[in-house]
């Protein structure tokens, strides 16, 4: 992250700002105003961060030109993705060049803490439609701080919908902001309604989505296939006495790879779930409840720059990342049964 600060205007001394030091030392003041939206080819972006008028409040990233997209009214979407993003991918793509979240400055690396840790946690909440895309609808404020900070469930917040690169109280103009200015505002007019029901409808899936976690867990730096983590995954869901939606595991097409057996695998980013309107609720207004929503069968993903859907054999990230390895997999059934014992 220090490369992030250096190549920023300048960056604002967290002790200076909040009267305490957090695990980076500085929270990076990006947003200039003469940013534009980012670049493709790497997802680095100075449209994001705390603005460089007072280096305390969030960057409207909605105010640069071509961030907002109307080809669709909001709240009239088909369908939400809850997308969970796998922390160690996510660090590893920032130390191979680029970021899969959009949301950060060139330079910015995850602390070797996070970089450690396995697990999913929540990426955003994202409405989606059959037919063209809307985004940064009716141009909502940027997240306030200090409003976030007193929100009841923040600390919650901080644990399951965090920015790995970033300390628990810089994230919210990061990752948090993005996700609601870009996503949320097509989605409800609340913010604090926004990140309440994606949690809840992460909580709904936990059980499935910790046991998928621990899987990943044991194939570190090592490959598993999509018939695998799918058995997992729909086990641990009927255990819990549900149907299990089909997702969408979701690969990193960008960076080197791993070599296993001679071929070069992608490695395992994300995983999706989608929510459709219960029964009564219309299309045309904001939503704010978990309760207005139910799981359905996530369309098939599809192939962009930073994502791709996984192939029948994918890597995980782990110590050995990016050396040849021959895999012995393990039967789906015995994964299965391994960890739906944990929940």
């Amino acid at each position: 992250l220090a490369a992030a600060v250096v190549a920023c205007s300048s960056a604002t001394s967290f002790h200076d700002r909040y009267g305490k030091s957090d695990a980076l030392g500085v929270c990076p003041v990006t947003c200039p105003p003469n940013r534009n939206h980012g670049d493709s080819h790497t997802g680095f972006t100075e449209n994001t961060g705390f603005n460089t008028t007072d280096g305390k409040q969030c960057c409207d990233i909605c105010a640069v030109t071509g961030q907002v997209i109307d080809g669709n009214s909001a709240y009239d979407w088909d369908y939400v993705i809850l997308d969970s993003i796998f922390v160690p991918r996510f660090c590893q793509a920032l130390q191979e060049g680029h970021d899969v979240t959009l949301t950060h400055p060139s330079g910015s690396r995850c602390p070797l803490k996070e970089q450690q840790e396995t697990r999913l946690q929540i990426h955003g909440l994202w409405p989606n439609w059959f037919n063209k895309y809307a985004a940064c609808c009716l141009q909502p404020n940027p997240l306030d701080t200090a409003m976030v900070k007193d929100w009841s469930f923040f600390q919650a917040l901080g644990r399951r919908w965090s920015d790995a690169a970033m300390a628990a109280e810089c994230s919210t103009c990061f990752n948090l902001n993005h996700e609601w200015q870009k996503h949320g505002s097509c989605f409800t007019d609340s913010a604090k309604a926004y990140f309440m029901v994606g949690m809840a409808l992460q909580h709904a899936m936990v059980h499935a989505t910790d046991a998928v976690s621990a899987a990943l867990d044991q194939r570190r730096g090592a490959s598993m296939t999509v018939v695998e983590l799918m058995a997992i995954w729909n086990a641990t869901a009927q255990i819990q006495s549900q149907r299990p939606p089909a997702i969408n595991l979701i690969c990193d097409p960008q960076g080197p790879g791993m070599k296993v057996g001679g071929e070069v695998l992608h490695f395992f980013s994300e995983l999706q779930v989608c929510w459709g309107r219960a029964p009564g609720v219309k299309k045309g207004i904001p939503l704010y409840s978990p309760d207005q929503l139910v799981p359905i069968d996530c369309p098939p993903a599809k192939q962009r720059h930073f994502t791709a859907p996984c192939p029948a054999l994918f890597a995980v990230d782990g110590d050995s990342a990016g050396q040849s390895a021959v895999v012995n997999e393990p039967t789906a059934a015995r994964l299965a049964s391994r960890w739906t014992q944990v929940v």
